[in-house]
C-alpha cells in the first residue's frame, strides 16, 4: 500500500540521517546502536526497546510504539490483523545500514495491531 511504503521511506532517510550522526560520534557499532534505541525510548518513540546482538542477525523488541498506537483504530477498521509499524521499520533500517554497513532488511515479525503483547523486528543483513 502507498502509504506504507511512503512511511517505510520517510522513516528510513530518518534513520540514515540518524546513523551519520552516531558514527561521527562513536566507535562501536553496536553501542551506536544501544544509544539509538535509548533515544526512541527518550522520545517516547517506544516505551521499551531491547537490542538483541546476533552476528549479521538482530531482534529489537518494542513496546507502546506511538505508531501503533496512532494506527491502532485504522487495524481495527480492517479486521485488527495488520502490522503498521512501517515507519519504524524504515527508521531502524536506515540507522543499521549506515552504523553497520551494507543493506538491511527489518522484517515485523509480530505487532501489537496484529494481537501481540509487543512489536518485534527481525534484522537481517541481506
Amino acid at each position: 500500500d502507498a502509504g506504507a511504503a511512503f512511511l517505510y521511506y520517510a522513516g528510513f532517510v530518518t534513520g540514515k540521517e540518524w546513523g551519520k550522526f552516531l558514527v561521527d560520534r562513536v566507535e562501536n557499532p553496536h553501542e551506536a546502536v544501544k544509544i539509538f534505541l535509548e533515544v526512541l525510548k527518550s522520545q517516547g518513540l517506544a516505551t521499551s526497546a531491547e537490542f538483541l546482538e546476533g552476528e549479521d542477525r538482530y531482534r529489537i523488541e518494542a513496546h507502546d510504539l506511538i505508531e501503533c498506537e496512532v494506527l491502532s483504530e485504522y487495524a481495527a477498521g480492517k479486521g485488527g490483523h495488520m502490522r503498521t509499524s512501517h515507519w519504524f521499520r524504515g527508521i531502524v533500517a536506515g540507522v543499521i545500514s549506515v552504523v553497520m554497513g551494507g543493506e538491511w532488511s527489518v522484517e515485523e515479525v509480530e505487532c501489537i495491531n496484529n494481537g501481540s503483547d509487543r512489536c518485534v523486528f527481525e534484522v537481517r543483513r541481506k
